[in-house]
């Protein structure tokens, strides 16, 4: 039917209508409201076009008064960083870490798929056994020019040392095709000790597991 090119699939009816009921609360709130403090990422159709008005209004502010400081967007790339706490809807929310852009967002209800995340350490980790999802923490999406270094929140508190990083990707659903790929993340690894048994958490060791986000686990 032509109705579905502006659906989504869902497991069942039941799951659809709840699903749509749950859009339709967090997009009422925001035209009543106003923007809200951190949004549900799986209840968008688009989550790329989000993404991308994130990168344009974080570009448009630094652009106002020109000159060779300003950005542009075609040089411009998103990033996140998570935060060290989760969310879940209908509770009192307080986020008390400064965001790295004024015009950066938040966003929650990703899963991880393949490994765990540690909350404390704010790095990822082997996945825990008989777990296939973990729900991620809050997560901050800004954006910064290509090639630019990074002050990633992931390191505070660490120290220096280099971090090891996947490039972790987003996908709206667990059949992992090009159609309902979304971006990609870089998410901190653990570093290795003798309680990981010395294994080496890079990219590839994510990667070789298969490791993903997912903004929808059916």
């Amino acid at each position: 039917p032509a109705w579905t090119a502006a659906s989504w699939p869902a497991p069942s009816v039941l799951g659809w209508f709840a699903e749509v009921i749950r859009r339709y609360e967090q997009l009422d709130a925001w035209a009543r409201q106003g923007r809200p403090q951190i949004y549900w990422f799986p209840g968008f159709f688009n989550p790329q076009g989000f993404l991308t008005s994130v990168r344009q209004e974080i570009t448009r502010s630094h652009a106002q008064g020109g000159g060779s400081a300003a950005w542009a967007l075609d040089r411009v790339e998103t990033r996140t960083d998570v935060r060290a706490f989760e969310y879940k809807p209908g509770q009192p929310f307080e986020d008390r870490e400064a965001l790295p852009e004024s015009k950066a967002v938040l966003i929650y209800g990703l899963s991880l798929e393949g490994a765990s995340w540690n909350l404390k350490g704010r790095v990822l980790e082997d996945a825990i056994k008989g777990d296939i999802f973990r729900d991620l923490p809050v997560m901050c999406v800004y954006a910064g020019l290509i090639g630019e270094k990074r002050d990633d929140g992931a390191k505070k508190g660490r120290g220096a040392k280099a971090q090891n990083f996947f490039k972790c990707p987003v996908y709206k659903y667990p059949r992992r095709t090009d159609n309902f790929f979304v971006f990609d993340v870089d998410l901190p690894c653990a570093e290795s000790s003798e309680k990981t048994g010395n294994v080496v958490y890079d990219n590839t060791f994510f990667r070789m597991r298969g490791v993903c986000l997912l903004l929808s686990q059916e």
